[in-house]
């Protein structure tokens, strides 16, 4: 890796009907250290599309053109964005600029877009190993013109942490209460299509399909509240399943959960600890994919405690436990949070209500309603409410087998030094 106070800049060159793919590719970019480009992300209202568009290609170090079927076929926009740019790049010195075609579905010809595209050899991210592949030429960018990939800011923790550090997935942060330590996973802001579309198999009306932007990034646990912290916050054991404190702790009603976070605040200085809106649930849960489980199309009870009975969508039956899993045993997601599909329905802080068609920055739901939301499914549901747009919901009183919760800590940031 290389070592810069400049991060490695790239352009996206992109069509408006892949807008959701390259957010999340330049969402992913960031978190590799990268200084990625996109219209609808820097470009101020007011501002002139071609003196801007001139000026950022001409500060990139790459050039990053995402190719589909409908942005090949496309007369408009994006053609006259990659003519654009291959002209403003046949402007600059030799070896400047570094373009590459990105194949973001099978059966696009790069030969068909530009000639100048079709003589470089292309990366396909429609595949399992293509962003790796883009890794190795980015590294190799970055060196080229002396600009940092793969750095990340030091290690840093916020006040109300008792640890810090980086693994696989990332930034962490711990709490300590009682001899029991529970992770928090740093999710960075962004945008995502919240819901579901209406071609996904299984679904409720109430998914109604909107964009949602977060801007502020937040910390949330990577598990599930476990009978352990439950106990040693309130001194409690309400849990229907007993013998295996790691498990979630279930049988925990929304308003019960308000008086552990309080009390829990009140024990750790400054973590103003809360429930998730329903859309940082469902953000997180998705961690930046956009099929109905963060796994992909389809679950199976290894991956997932649910009701394996009564698999997704025609899926092959497979186990029913008829109970709890310990948290953390199953397989985390893209960015590290584990039984976010079923073990227990987790409770968010929203009330439930109908979702809005237009986009939303920051929803907290509704201000009136009798019941909030639960998401996730759980240990005895099928594997439909494991979703990740499925909405489940109950009146705040309410305790249940599969009821438990993960809270998310104030948005303070990082921000000490380790």
């Amino acid at each position: 890796m290389t070592s810069s106070s400049r991060p490695l800049s790239v352009f996206l060159c992109h069509s408006s009907q892949d807008k959701v793919f390259v957010r999340d590719l330049y969402q992913r970019l960031q978190r590799d250290g990268v200084a990625p480009w996109l219209d609808e992300e820097d470009l101020i209202p007011g501002q002139d599309w071609d003196r801007e568009i001139r000026r950022a290609v001409r500060a990139s170090d790459l050039i990053l053109v995402c190719l589909s079927k409908s942005s090949v076929s496309k007369a408009g926009y994006l053609q006259k964005e990659i003519k654009f740019v291959l002209d403003v790049a046949a402007e600059q010195p030799e070896g400047s600029i570094y373009l590459v075609p990105a194949r973001i579905e099978e059966g696009v010809q790069v030969s068909d877009v530009a000639e100048e595209l079709g003589r470089r050899h292309w990366v396909d991210l429609f595949q399992e190993a293509g962003y790796q592949r883009l890794q190795r030429a980015l590294q190799a960018r970055a060196r080229e013109c002396g600009a940092s990939f793969g750095t990340s800011p030091a290690i840093t923790r916020p006040r109300w942490a008792s640890g810090a550090g980086k693994d696989a997935f990332g930034q962490f942060a711990e709490i300590e209460v009682g001899n029991v330590v529970q992770r928090f996973r740093w999710i960075a802001p962004g945008r995502f299509l919240m819901g579901s579309p209406t071609d996904e198999p299984e679904r409720y009306n109430n998914e109604v399909q909107h964009e949602v932007m977060l801007s502020s990034g937040f910390w949330l646990a990577d598990t599930a509240c476990t009978q352990s912290l439950w106990q040693a916050v309130t001194g409690a054991k309400p849990s229907y399943f007993k013998g295996d404190a790691r498990n979630p702790v279930e049988n925990v009603s929304w308003d019960e959960v308000q008086a552990f976070l309080s009390e829990l605040n009140r024990r750790v200085s400054g973590l103003q600890a809360r429930l998730p809106s329903e859309a940082e649930w469902e953000y997180a849960c998705r961690a930046g994919t956009t099929t109905p489980f963060s796994f992909g199309e389809n679950i199976t009870p290894e991956q997932v405690n649910y009701d394996g009975n009564y698999p997704y969508a025609g899926g092959e039956k497979g186990r029913y436990r008829e109970k709890t899993v310990a948290v953390g045993s199953l397989p985390a997601n893209p960015w590290g949070l584990y039984e976010m599909h079923g073990n227990v329905w987790e409770w968010c802080a929203d009330r439930f209500g109908d979702y809005p068609t237009a986009q939303q920055v920051d929803p907290t739901g509704p201000q009136t309603g009798d019941s909030r939301v639960l998401r996730g499914g759980s240990w005895y549901d099928f594997g439909r409410a494991a979703r990740c747009a499925y909405r489940g919901r109950f009146e705040p009183a309410h305790r249940g087998q599969g009821f438990g919760f993960r809270f998310a800590p104030g948005h303070q940031g990082p921000a000490e030094p380790a």
